[in-house]
C-alpha cells in the first residue's frame, strides 16, 4: 500500500522521529486536500490518523471537530469543540461558539442555540464580519423559528422507496415521464486495500435515470450522464417541451451550465451556456415561464450579487440566453440561495436559504411572481423541512420531491452524513396519497397568513374624522381622502404638540411627531398599497376570503359614539378598496363576481375600551388630547385576521 511504502522507506532513512513527524505531515495533507474538495467525512478520517501521531495539536482537533459538523457527526464534533472551547488557548480558536451554535439548532436545541449564537455575536473578536451577521440574524429570527415548529400539518415526507437512495448522496430530482425520472447521485470512485480513501480524488458525481415499477423506484447505477471522467456532473433539469436536458457540470470547485440533448441513454450535442462566467459558479439550472417569455432560472455566486449563492434568470433570446438578472432582495440574501424550482402554472419559486428564517441549515421556501416581481417569501414549514438540511424541492401534477440528510436520511458512514430523496405524502381519507395540492387550503392560508405579516394594515386618522360630530356607522370617504388630508395636517401637529413645552423639550416632541408620521401614517398607507395589490390575485383565482377588521379610537367621546367612529374608519377601508381604479374590488365585496369568489370584511367596532388609558380624554386638553402621538396612535383601524374560508 501507499502509506506502507512510504513508512518503510522513511524508517531506512531517517528513524523513527523523523518518521512520526512525516507521518503526520502526510495524513495532513491528505486531510486538508480533502477538505478544500468538501469531503468531510475523508478528511475526519485523515485528521483522526494525524491526531493520533500528536494527540495533544488543537489545530488538528479544532479542523477535524469542523469536519464532523461537515457531515453531521455532531456528538464528534461537539466532543472536540468543547475540548477547545475549555483549552487556555480558546482565544485562537474564536469561531468556536459559531459551530457550537450550529449544533444545537441542528439537533433542535432552538433555545440553546439563539442563546449561543447571542454569546458568540457579543463576544466575537475576529475578522470574519460575515459569522456576526449570521448569528444576529438567528438570533432575529428565533421568535420566527418558534412559530413553525408549532406549526405542523398532515403531510407525510418519507424516503423514495426502491433503491435510489445508498449510503452515499443522491440529489437533484427532474421528471423525465409520467414514470421515470432523472436524478444526481455521488458514488465512492476509489479506495485502497486498507480501506482509507485515495484522495484525489474519491467521489465522483453522474446523471442517472430511475424507472417506477410497482410502486418503487429502480436504476441501473452502471447507465451514468456524464461529460467527463473528472467532471462532477448533476443538477438535471428536463425540459419536455423542447426536449432539453439543463445540467451542471463542476471540476476544481467551480460549476457550470450545460444543455443536451438525449439519445438512448447518452448525453449528445453538449453545449456550454454562454451565461456561465469564468472563475465563478452557474449551476442548478431550472426553466421557468414569465409572461409568455422562456427564463433559465440557475444559482450563482458571480458578482453584483446580495451575498455568497444568489438567484439569477437570463431570458432565452434564439439561441443564446440574455443577461442574467438577479432576482432581488426579497428573495436573495446575505447567506446561500440555491436549488431553485419555478411552477409556471402556479407562478411559485420555490427555493432553498440558509439566511431567510428557518428551523434547520437549509429550509425550503416559496416566492410568488406577482406583478414582474417576487414576492412574499414564505417558509413552508414541517414537515417539508427539518432540522438538517432540506433542498432541490420539485413538484410535478402528482408528485412531489426534495432532497434532505434528516434524521431518517440512509448512510452506512453516519446516519445523517449526506442527502437521500424523499417523496411527499399527504393523507386523505385514511389513504396516504402521492400528491401535493399546492393550491390546498393549507398552503393559500399561510400565502395569505405571510401577506397579511409583510404589510400588516394599520390605518390611521385624525380626530373624529371621517364624518366628525356624526353617529352614523357608514361613510361615503375612502381611505385614500382621509389619509390625504392627514398628511396636510402634520406641520400643525408639529405646532400644537410641542405648544406648550418649554423651548429645549419642542425639538424631541416635533421629532416624536414626524416619527409617528412616518413609522405609522404612511407606513400604514404604503403597507396597504401593497396589500391590496397582492390580495387581488387570490380572489381573481377564486378564492373567498374574509378579513376581520378592527376599529379603535382615542377616549375623548362617550364609549357608544367610539363604537360608531370605529365602524365609520372601516368602512373607510372598505370605500377604498371599492374604489381603486385598476382593482374590481367591487364585485367580491359584493358578491356579483362572476367566478363566485368573495372578500367578507368583518367589522370589530371598539370605542375606548381598548384604547390606552394613560391617553388624555380631556376635551379642553387638545395638545394630549389630539395632537399627541400617543393619542394619535389609539385612532386607527386594523386588520388582525385573515382567513381563506372557501377555495375555486
Amino acid at each position: 500500500m501507499r502509506i506502507q511504502k512510504i513508512t518503510y522507506s522513511l524508517i531506512l532513512m531517517f528513524g523513527l522521529h523523523f518518521v512520526v513527524h512525516a507521518q503526520k505531515k502526510i495524513w495532513l495533507n491528505f486531510a486538508i486536500e480533502a477538505q478544500e474538495y468538501r469531503d468531510f467525512y475523508s478528511a475526519s478520517n485523515f485528521y483522526r490518523k494525524a491526531l493520533s501521531y500528536d494527540t495533544l495539536d488543537l489545530d488538528i482537533q479544532y479542523q477535524m471537530a469542523k469536519c464532523f459538523l461537515g457531515y453531521y457527526q455532531l456528538d464528534s464534533a461537539l466532543v472536540y469543540f468543547n475540548k477547545i472551547k475549555k483549552s487556555d488557548k480558546i482565544s485562537m480558536y474564536g469561531e468556536t461558539d459559531f459551530y457550537i451554535a450550529q449544533i444545537f439548532k441542528y439537533q433542535s436545541k432552538y433555545l440553546e442555540a439563539k442563546n449561543t449564537f447571542d454569546y458568540f455575536r457579543r463576544n466575537y473578536k475576529g475578522t470574519d464580519n460575515y459569522l456576526r451577521q449570521f448569528a444576529a440574524n438567528e438570533v432575529k429570527c428565533f421568535p420566527k423559528i418558534k412559530e413553525l415548529i408549532k406549526d405542523t400539518n398532515e403531510l407525510k415526507v418519507k424516503p423514495l422507496p426502491g433503491n435510489i437512495n445508498t449510503e452515499v448522496a443522491e440529489f437533484g430530482v427532474s421528471s423525465y415521464t409520467d414514470t421515470s425520472l432523472f436524478f444526481s447521485s455521488l458514488k465512492n470512485i476509489a479506495t485502497t486495500n486498507d480501506g482509507w480513501m485515495e484522495y484525489k480524488k474519491a467521489y465522483t458525481s453522474k446523471i442517472y435515470l430511475a424507472h417506477l415499477k410497482d410502486s418503487i423506484w429502480v436504476f441501473n447505477d452502471t447507465v451514468a450522464l456524464t461529460i467527463d471522467q473528472n467532471m462532477d456532473v448533476g443538477n438535471p433539469f428536463w425540459d419536455a417541451k423542447d426536449s432539453v436536458l439543463y445540467f451542471s457540470a463542476c471540476a476544481k470547485g467551480v460549476c457550470n451550465l450545460y444543455s443536451a440533448n438525449l439519445k438512448k441513454n447518452q448525453l449528445i450535442d453538449i453545449k456550454e451556456l454562454n451565461i456561465n462566467l469564468l472563475g465563478y459558479t452557474s449551476t442548478q439550472p431550472n426553466i421557468a415561464w414569465l409572461n409568455g417569455k422562456k427564463y433559465l432560472v440557475f444559482s450563482s455566486n458571480r458578482p453584483n450579487g446580495k451575498g455568497n449563492m444568489d438567484l439569477w434568470m437570463s431570458e432565452q433570446q434564439g439561441k443564446t440566453w440574455g443577461e442574467p438578472q438577479n432576482l432581488g432582495s426579497l428573495v436573495n440574501t446575505q447567506g446561500n440561495e440555491v436549488t431553485p424550482f419555478y411552477s409556471s402554472k402556479n407562478n411559485q419559486l420555490f427555493f432553498s436559504s440558509d439566511w431567510h428564517c428557518g428551523i434547520g441549515g437549509m429550509d425550503i421556501f416559496q416566492s410568488e411572481y406577482i406583478g414582474n416581481k417576487f414576492k412574499g417569501v414564505q417558509n413552508l414549514g414541517l414537515p417539508f423541512n427539518s432540522s438538517r438540511n432540506d433542498l432541490y424541492y420539485v413538484h410535478q401534477e402528482t408528485k412531489a420531491f426534495l432532497s434532505s440528510n434528516r434524521l431518517s436520511s440512509n448512510n452506512k458512514n453516519h446516519e445523517q452524513c449526506c442527502n437521500d430523496i424523499y417523496q411527499v405524502k399527504w393523507q386523505k381519507n385514511d389513504t396516504l396519497v402521492d400528491t401535493l395540492p399546492l393550491d390546498s387550503a393549507l398552503i393559500v392560508q399561510k400565502n395569505l397568513r405571510l401577506l397579511l405579516d409583510e404589510y400588516p394594515i394599520r390605518l390611521f386618522f385624525h380626530n373624529d374624522i371621517p364624518n366628525p360630530r356624526s353617529w352614523d356607522t357608514i361613510t361615503n370617504l375612502n381611505y385614500q381622502t382621509t389619509y390625504d388630508a392627514y398628511i396636510r395636517l402634520q406641520s400643525e401637529y408639529k405646532t400644537e404638540y410641542p405648544s406648550s413645552l418649554a423651548k429645549k423639550y419642542r425639538t424631541n416632541a416635533e421629532v416624536l411627531v414626524d416619527s409617528f408620521f412616518v413609522n405609522h401614517v404612511q407606513k400604514g398607507y404604503a403597507d396597504l398599497v401593497f396589500f391590496a395589490n397582492l390580495l387581488y390575485p387570490y380572489l381573481e383565482k377564486g378564492y373567498t376570503i374574509k378579513l376581520t377588521a378592527k376599529g379603535f379610537a382615542s377616549p375623548l367621546a362617550r364609549n357608544d359614539y367610539n363604537v360608531n367612529l370605529s365602524k365609520r374608519r372601516i368602512n373607510s377601508f372598505k370605500n377604498y378598496l371599492m374604489e381603486l381604479p385598476d382593482k374590481n374590488y367591487s364585485q367580491y365585496l359584493n358578491n356579483t363576481a362572476p367566478n363566485g369568489a368573495q372578500l367578507i370584511i368583518e367589522t370589530l367596532p371598539n370605542g375606548e375600551e381598548l384604547s390606552n388609558p394613560f391617553v388624555s380624554d380631556n376635551y379642553y386638553d387638545v395638545r394630549n388630547s389630539i395632537y399627541n402621538p400617543a393619542a394619535a396612535f389609539e385612532r386607527r383601524v386594523e386588520v388582525e385576521d385573515i382567513i381563506l374560508l372557501k377555495q375555486p
